[in-house]
């Protein structure tokens, strides 16, 4: 189960994050999930312009149960490396959802500029973990704002 702690001061706002994200600086889904993409993260485009609300769907084509907690990270590409920037990652609930096999569900709406979104690259991030086995699965999805 990831815990929770007290991550600082960002924009004078306390903010709670996973203890085991901050930890954690690159996982994969392990090879079995691989084949196919069995678990991943889905936008309903790849490019969202001035007035476009984004919408993410967390995909379960794998055979794992997983749970995993309401919200996300935001990444913004920035000369050549990826940037978790406060302004994009809103400070959530601390509760907790689960997606069985076979299903989808809606896990990110907003929209760009209700965060003063740049044109460029961005990556939404969530952290996944099989209730049985407690293996963490990180799963990504890119996408595109402005031309």
């Amino acid at each position: 189960m990831l815990k929770y702690i007290l991550a600082g001061l960002l924009l004078g706002i306390l903010v709670a994050v996973p203890s085991t994200y901050l930890a954690l600086t690159n996982i994969n889904l392990p090879a079995e999930d691989m084949v196919g993409e069995a678990v991943y993260l889905e936008p309903d485009k790849q490019v969202y312009g001035s007035g476009d609300t984004v919408t993410v769907k967390l995909v379960n084509n794998g055979y794992r149960t997983l749970e995993y907690y309401i919200g996300w990270t935001l990444y913004t590409w920035d000369g050549g490396t990826w940037v978790a920037d406060p302004k994009f990652n809103p400070v959530f609930p601390i509760s907790k959802d689960t997606i069985k096999p076979g299903e989808t569900k809606v896990v990110a709406v907003f929209k760009p500029e209700s965060f003063d979104f740049n044109p460029g690259e961005y990556k939404i991030v969530k952290i996944l973990e099989d209730v049985n086995s407690e293996e963490h699965i990180l799963v990504e999805a890119e996408f595109r704002v402005g031309g």
